[in-house]
């Protein structure tokens, strides 16, 4: 190399002509837009946390939902499934986005949702903990969320060993939302009806009180009665395909009081049609749904 372009090259260090990084988010502009994209709504957040309880294989997804004053709420969600490693915590509830490999059988995709949901339903605080075996032990490890202010801050304990039962316990105070007991637990009846079909072990409960699950397109009544026609159509879209179902109410569908005490489809029951009745059924499950996984994906409605 000649003097000159040695010269040239060590002028061009002192004096660069660009300046190379990486596109960084704020805290507090990440937990506004992580809002404004989906996760303002309680129940798809606490839906992300039992996403990934199905995809650690738990066969029990228990949620406690109790009123913690006139517009907050505190919850818990634990499962049984196979729990997160001390080594993983980070990536998988304090990372937005994985470079793991996924597969159709599961629900979640991106590695985006468990730390959306921790860090969007409380401004206050949200706790992770995680009992896992390794080596024929049992280990415990607690990660604590500051989410007060703009600031997004964790702190992971070490493992310690424990007799726990192995299971995810994830815990946020201080929600604040209008979201009942009752509305969560009709639509985890029929957002997870598939993966009662997947796992017919698999249960979910809301405040101790195990859910029923409930098919959106009345397959089961369709069996029983005429009054409802259903069309399938499956169609191709970017190589994953999709099925189409189209429902027709008959003129004796049940509806108005066809249903029990606890607002369940009584197929039996006939009605004549009355425009003074309100159609609760199609009002409480109608929309697009999408299938991923074990679960239903509402669009619309």
């Amino acid at each position: 190399m000649s003097q000159e372009k040695k010269a040239n090259k060590s002028q061009a260090k002192k004096n660069p002509t660009s300046q190379k990084g990486q596109v960084q988010a704020n805290p507090r502009f990440l937990k506004q837009g992580i809002k404004a994209i989906g996760w303002s709504n309680p129940i798809e957040s606490i839906c992300e946390f039992v996403d990934n309880s199905i995809d650690a294989d738990s066969t029990e997804v228990g949620i406690s939902w109790v009123k913690a004053s006139s517009d907050t709420y505190n919850l818990q969600v634990k499962d049984n499934g196979h729990a997160v490693m001390f080594s993983r915590m980070v990536e998988g509830f304090a990372t937005y986005g994985t470079e793991e490999t996924y597969d159709d059988y599961r629900i979640g995709n991106y590695g985006v949702g468990a730390p959306a949901g921790l860090t969007t339903l409380s401004d206050t605080e949200a706790t992770v903990e995680s009992v896992y075996k390794e080596s024929e032990l049992l280990y415990k490890c607690v990660m604590k969320f500051n989410l007060s202010g703009d600031s997004i801050e964790y702190d992971l304990s070490l493992p310690t060993l424990t007799n726990e039962e192995v299971g995810v316990t994830i815990t946020v105070k201080d929600i604040k939302t209008k979201t009942t007991e009752f509305e969560m637990t009709k639509k985890f009846g029929v957002i997870y009806f598939p993966q009662s079909e997947r796992d017919n072990k698999f249960s979910i409960s809301v405040n101790n009180t195990v859910i029923d699950f409930e098919d959106p397109f009345y397959r089961d009544v369709i069996q029983k009665s005429n009054s409802l026609e259903r069309k399938v159509k499956s169609v191709d879209i970017n190589g994953h395909s999709v099925e189409l179902v189209i429902l027709s109410f008959g003129r004796d569908f049940p509806m108005g009081n066809s249903f029990d005490e606890n607002n369940k489809i009584i197929p039996d029951m006939r009605k004549k049609w009355d425009k003074s009745q309100t159609h609760n059924l199609k009002k409480r499950n109608r929309g697009l749904y999408v299938r991923v996984g074990g679960r239903y994906t509402l669009i619309g409605g």
